[in-house]
């Protein structure tokens, strides 16, 4: 009985650590759409860079910082931008705005698709990498 309890728990982990990982990046396709979305929709205010516009910053040190969260994020981005137009583009737009901006934030791009479901699980501020050592 302890045998299967513990085969169970290791399987439980596997399909975790499979998921999390899974989330824990975006697709470059979908920062792609979120690039061509961000100039068309949110460049004017935020600059081109996103650091450079008369809007808070989306970039740079302290940008976002009122955000603890990816959906924290997502759920105002939804809801009151475009400034001019709050909440007036569809769904996957937003998703994609804001894959965009956390590419640009150091988030992985091999991974899955940025969606309603893997908000939680996908870090607003990435730890940075750590470079492998080199060989002597």
């Amino acid at each position: 009985m302890r045998l299967r309890a513990g085969l169970g728990l290791i399987g439980a982990s596997v399909v975790v650590a499979l998921t999390v990982g899974a989330v824990l990046a975006i697709t470059p396709q979908q920062v792609d759409r979120g690039e061509l979305a961000y100039a068309q929709h949110c460049a004017f205010c935020h600059g081109p860079n996103g650091d450079d516009g008369f809007a808070p910053p989306l970039t740079g040190p302290g940008s976002l910082s009122s955000f603890g969260t990816v959906r924290q994020f997502y759920d105002f981005v939804r809801t009151a931008m475009p400034q001019t137009a709050p909440g007036s583009l569809p769904m996957q737009t937003y998703l994609d705005i804001v894959a965009f901006e956390l590419a640009q934030r150091g988030v992985a791009t091999d991974g899955s698709e940025l969606s309603l479901a893997t908000l939680d699980a996908t870090p607003l501020n990435p730890a940075p990498s750590t470079p492998a050592p080199t060989a002597r």
